[in-house]
């Protein structure tokens, strides 16, 4: 996915020799044993494919400040950043089984 200062045009080109890399330029899906999961730069982009009803958990960037919520039935969440830019470093794990993420704390591990 790309984020604010990612030049797509290059990023593809360098995916392009590599089968197992797909960059996405706005947004991306992919369903995981029974769980629709989405992905998207802006968290309004996030709201209106939560809003939609189809992802059980969508995910989205932009702020850098780890978040999570939920709007109708679909879990939002916002993984932070690994750089620690805006706040801690953080991640997010997502278990598709339980259907719950969870945000890590870089430092605490």
């Amino acid at each position: 996915m790309c984020g604010n200062c990612d030049k797509f045009s290059e990023l593809s080109e360098s995916a392009r020799n590599n089968k197992h890399i797909k960059i996405f330029e706005v947004f991306g899906e992919v369903r995981i044993g029974a769980k629709n999961i989405a992905w998207t730069h802006h968290p309004k982009d996030a709201r209106k494919l939560a809003l939609t009803g189809k992802y059980d958990v969508v995910f989205h960037g932009h702020t850098h400040i780890p978040w999570e919520e939920s709007v109708e039935n679909t879990h939002i969440v916002n993984p932070g950043t690994l750089a620690g830019m805006f706040s801690k470093a953080t991640f997010a794990m997502y278990d598709e089984s339980l259907g719950a993420s969870e945000l890590i704390l870089v430092e605490k591990i």
